[in-house]
Formats: structure tokens, sequence, C-alpha cells
């Protein structure tokens, strides 16, 4: 069984170090590589990259555990081994507090700055010279005050909360109430009755947290489509430097809205929706410490590879080590130089394709060979569906290989999780229609991603291959940054208006159903994964009959398959969606968009790792068959023993 703690603390100390190096680059490139015009900003920069450094020291001192206990949604806080007195616990979690609520309004300092620079206001931006900036943190502070105020006071512990906690803190965390510092937002109490009455102290303090988050992402987005429009506008009468540094600017700053936004806001939104809802989310709260963690680790990111002074001294650096490594047989393996078309092109391409094919094929057919042979009993038809994503991953694989695509998307892959998860939720609930995965009828769910890949092939090829507008405006752009003639490629690309610069319908249509595909899995995979861990905990709590065997496969199996979702998102999804967004917004990011084609290839090879390490059979087939080589080396060097000839014998 897996402690969900100790994988916590792992994602906990390693976001931290993260966050520490890139933040460390990206102040040392805000002071030494920042552009001539980009004027007080700078020192804006340097207050988000400071506020996220003290805010990944906090979560790692801190180390909070959320977690969500039907009406309520937790943040606990556990000082059974601290030498230190609960109060200055108490104290960190209400600053820590603070300064999660006050992450968004940073950022609407960031947009209102932005907007004042593209139209001149000099009168406002006067206030960000010498030390009238410190003026502006007073938002922030204001904001962080209110939530540490809300955290403490509304949602400190109380009788109440004791109660209603006591045995879940216990039972789902094994730790003791007396001995943990928590902040819970308790909605319902019982009365005398034994009815349900609202607490208003809890919905009033979440009410005030909630208008302080949506008055600072309202300000964000007011001033962002401001910005936007005034740059579309304006930079068309400046320079082209000017003009690229201002877009620059203004889409990192996007991009490090959008990772609190998802990382953050969002999860915890969700969680607190479960709490008003009374609905127990479980260990599934879990995953919002984890991405509240990574926060600080990730923001830096976009600053640092979307604003080109920043990403060419990044390159140099690389590149002055990268001479002196070359003629290593280590980087002779992973760096791949295409010869097939122009070196441009290959130089984008940092990770070899035949390199991520053959370690995925490895991979995947040696997580084929434990499956067939290496299972489990009870493990039953579900294991035909693990072959069948190992097989499909593998064609995956080759054919990226094949066509070694600059940028591409498969539109079946998410497909493939959603009936892992209702399989697994069929079998814990006992469900009839688990027969149709017994019989010929496994083939109708295996039809289910072809068809969905066949629907996203007829978009790509029917809505968004190639016309004559989309000829004239990617040829240039394409011989100018990849070298290459229109005559000589084959591309796709979904362009969302024609020739008279109208809407082109067929487009946005097809856009709009592949939106809905994976919408739908998204749906299903969040719908069955919820329904199933909550069944997982009645099935291997409640079930006194099952063995502990049989208890910790079925957990293993739920783990394992989460994390194989996790990836396709990751390296997938999320990276194609941000494509899409900044074609939205006319975002041109050039070679930088060749990441994504370097995260797709690397997909197939990484999915089968966490089933092959987290189900106990196959780690165990893994361990064995490593022992059984070192036994034989060792045997091996053994050298063979023989008897001296003794001289009598030699004489006889």
């Amino acid at each position: 069984m897996f402690n969900w703690e100790d994988i916590l603390l792992t994602v906990q100390i390693t976001s931290f170090f993260i966050a520490i190096i890139n933040h460390s680059i990206l102040i040392n490139l805000i002071i030494n590589h920042s552009p001539k015009d980009i004027g007080a900003y700078k020192y804006l920069m340097l207050l988000i990259s400071i506020f996220e450094v003290i805010y990944a020291v906090l979560d790692l001192t801190v180390q909070p555990i959320f977690h969500s206990f039907g009406a309520t949604f937790t943040l606990i806080v556990n000082t059974t081994n601290s030498g230190l007195d609960k109060s200055v616990w108490e104290i960190l979690a209400v600053v820590y507090c603070g300064f999660y609520g006050s992450s968004m309004a940073i950022f609407s300092i960031h947009y209102a700055y932005r907007y004042w620079v593209l139209i001149g206001k000099e009168r406002n931006l006067s206030w960000f010279k010498g030390r009238k900036i410190l003026f502006w943190l007073i938002i922030p502070f204001s904001i962080g005050l209110i939530w540490a105020v809300v955290g403490y006071f509304p949602c400190y512990p109380r009788a109440s909360t004791n109660d209603y906690l006591r045995e879940s803190v216990q039972m789902k965390l094994g730790l003791n109430i007396d001995r943990i510092v928590y902040f819970a937002p308790y909605f319902y109490e019982k009365n005398e009755f034994g009815q349900n009455v609202i607490y208003w102290p809890s919905f009033v303090g979440i009410m005030l947290d909630s208008l302080s988050i949506n008055l600072s992402l309202l300000v964000v987005g007011y001033y962002g489509v401001k910005c936007w429009n005034k740059m579309s506008r304006l930079l068309s009468t400046t320079s082209i430097d000017h003009q690229n540094i201002q877009n620059q600017l203004f889409y990192s700053l996007v991009a490090q809205t959008v990772i609190p936004i998802f990382l953050m806001h969002i999860p915890a939104l969700t969680m607190f929706m479960f709490s008003f809802l009374e609905m127990d989310a479980g260990h599934l709260s879990g995953f919002v410490s984890m991405s509240i963690a990574m926060f600080p680790a990730l923001d830096p990111i976009p600053t640092i590879l979307i604003i080109s002074n920043y990403r060419d001294a990044i390159k140099r650096f690389v590149l002055i080590r990268y001479q002196k490594l070359k003629k290593t047989k280590l980087c002779r393996c992973l760096i791949f130089k295409k010869k097939s078309i122009h070196p441009s092109v290959s130089s984008s391409n940092v990770l070899s394709p035949e390199a991520c094919t053959s370690i995925a094929l490895f991979l995947n057919l040696l997580l084929i060979y434990l499956i067939i042979n290496k299972s489990p009993k009870e493990l039953g038809a579900y294991k035909y569906l693990m072959i069948f994503i190992s097989v499909l991953e593998v064609v995956y694989a080759i054919v990226d290989v094949l066509v070694c695509p600059i940028i591409h998307h498969s539109g079946f892959t998410f497909l493939l999780i959603t009936r892992h998860f209702i399989y697994r939720y069929l079998f814990i609930k006992g469900n009839k229609m688990l027969k149709t995965f017994r019989s010929w009828r496994i083939f109708l769910w295996f039809s289910i991603p072809v068809i969905y890949g066949v629907v996203w092939g007829s978009i790509a090829v029917f809505f968004c291959g190639q016309r004559g507008i989309t000829n004239r405006l990617v040829e240039l752009d394409i011989l100018e940054n990849l070298d290459l003639r229109i005559e000589d490629i084959v591309y796709i690309a979904p362009y969302l208006f024609d020739d008279d610069h109208e809407i082109y319908w067929p487009t946005v249509i097809g856009l709009l159903v592949d939106c809905m595909i994976i919408n739908s899995s998204f749906v299903t995979v969040l719908y069955f994964g919820v329904k199933l861990f909550n069944e997982l905990r009645v099935y291997t709590e409640k079930n006194n009959n099952l063995s502990n065997r049989n208890k910790t496969l079925q957990t293993q199996l739920y783990y394992s398959l989460v994390t194989q979702t996790l990836i396709p998102i990751i390296l997938l999804q999320v990276p194609v969606t941000i494509l899409f967004i900044t074609v939205f917004f006319s975002a041109n990011f050039g070679e930088f968009t060749s990441l994504v084609s370097m995260t797709i290839v690397v997909y197939p090879a990484i999915d089968p790792l966490p089933t092959m390490f987290i189900v106990t059979s196959y780690r165990n087939a893994i361990v064995d068959f490593f022992k059984s080589v070192s036994k034989c080396r060792s045997f091996g060097n053994r050298a063979p023993v023989t008897q001296p000839t003794s001289v009598e014998t030699t004489r006889l």
C-alpha cells in the first residue's frame, strides 16, 4: 500500500529544490540580461520571484496536507514529531494562507503596469519609480491579511470540528486530532436536535476569500483584455524589436498567470465545492497539496523560455557546455542530428525520436511480457485492456519515428484511459456490464478509441488540410524558421479564417468536435475516478472476505492508472492546449513549439513505467531478474579450484 503522505513529502521537497534553482536562474537573468527598455518592470518581475521563493520555503516548512472530509476541506500541519510549540505552527500556517491568497493580486499589478506602459500613462507609471513602488505591495499584503484573518478566526479548530474530524483524521491519515494543527471551514454543525445548522462565520470567511480572489482575477481579465487590444493596434507603429519585447512580456505574464489558476485556485475551488455539497473526495484531495507545491517550481519557466533575451542567454550557456561534452559517448547517444531535413529543423529537435522509440518499444514489450506471464490471477480480463494500451503505444511510437512530425497530436490516446476507469469501477461494484469485457464484446470497448481517432484524423484531413490562404500564411515563416519549402512538406493547420477574412466554419466546427471528444474523456475519467476511489475505499476497508493481497492489488491498479492518466495530460494535452491558446492570441513562439514535439515523443517511453513499478507482481519479477543476473555474474567470477598433482603420483 502506498503512503500518500510520503509521496506528498517527496513532491514538496522536489518542488522546493526545483523552485530554488529555477528562480535563482530567473533572478540572475532579470538582473543581468533584461532588455534595456524593460524599465521598472524588472523590479515587479523580481518581486514575483522573491515572493515565490518565500512561498516555496513556507510550503516545505509547513508541509501542508489538504484533505476533504465530507462537509469541510482541511489544511493540516502534522506536528506529531515536532519539537516546536503548536502556536508556532499555527502562525506559520496562517502566514502560508496569506501567501496563497495574495498570489493572484501580484499578477494583477503586473497587468495594470503593462497596460499603462502601452498607453503611456506617465502619471500612473511614476508610482513604480524609486521607493514609490513599495506602495503597490500594500495591495497583495492587504489581500494576504484577509486570508490570514479568515484562516485563523472563522476556520480555527473548535469543539464541533474536533468531534467531526477526530475519527476521520485518525482512520484516513493515522493522525491524532489533538497533536496536529489544522484550519477547516466547517460549514454545517449539528444542533441539539441532530439537525444540520449553517455556521455563518465559515461561510462569510470563505465568501471574503472568494471575493478577494475574484477581484484579482477581474483586474487581471480587465487589464489583460485591454492590454491585448492595445498591443494589436499600437504596436504596428513601433519598431520590430519593441513589438517583440512587448509581446514576449505580455505572453509570459499570461502563461505565469495560467499556472497558479490551474495548479492552485481551480483545484482548491473544486475541493470547496465538494465540501459545500458534503461530498468526501478523500485521498484525491491529496492532488491539491501536490499541485500547489509545484506552483513555485513551474511558474518561472514561461518567463525564462518566452523572453528572447533570457532564452538566448540560456542557449549560450548550454552551447558552451555542450561544446565540451559533445564528443562523449553519452552525448552521442542522446543528441540526434536529422540528416533527412535541414539543420535548422534538427537543431530544435534535441531528443532523438529513434532513442525514445527504442525505449518505448523495450519498456512496452517488457510490460506486455509481465502482463501475460506475471499477472496475478485476480487481474481477470483487465489484463487485456492493459495489453491493448501497450500495443497501441508501441504503434504510436513507431508511427512517431516514421513520420518525425515537428508538431502533432493524437486524438485517441486519452480515450484509452477512460475504459480502464470504467472497467475498474464496474469490477469493484460487481456490475453486470463487467461481462462485456469477457467475451467478443470486449472489441466494442476497443472500437471506441479507434472511432474517436478516426474522427480526429478526418477532421485533420478535411477541415485542417492545406488551403491557399494557409499556404500563403505559413510559407514565409516555414522558410525563415525551418528552411523548408512549402512544396517539400505536408502539414495540417487549423486556420480559422478564409480568403475574405471571414470565419471558416468547417475548421471551427472541427476544433469544437475535437474539444468535445477530449472534454468528454476528461469528464468520464473524473466521474469514474471519483466514484471508483470512494467504492475502492469501501471495498478494501469493509469487505472482510477479501484477502490483503486482493485489497493491495486493487489499490495498486488504481494508483498506477491514476499515474498513467497524468502522464498524457502533462505531456500531450496540456502542451497542445497551450499551443491552441497561443493561436487564438496570434502569438508566435517559433522554435519554442518544438518542445511540444519532444514531450509527445517521450510519452510512450514513460507511460509503462508506473504500471511496472507500482504493481507488486511486475516489480518483483523485475527485481528477481536482476538478482538472478547478479548471482550468475558472481558465480562466473569464481575461479575454478584444481587439486595440485602430487609428486608421488607423477612418478608412478
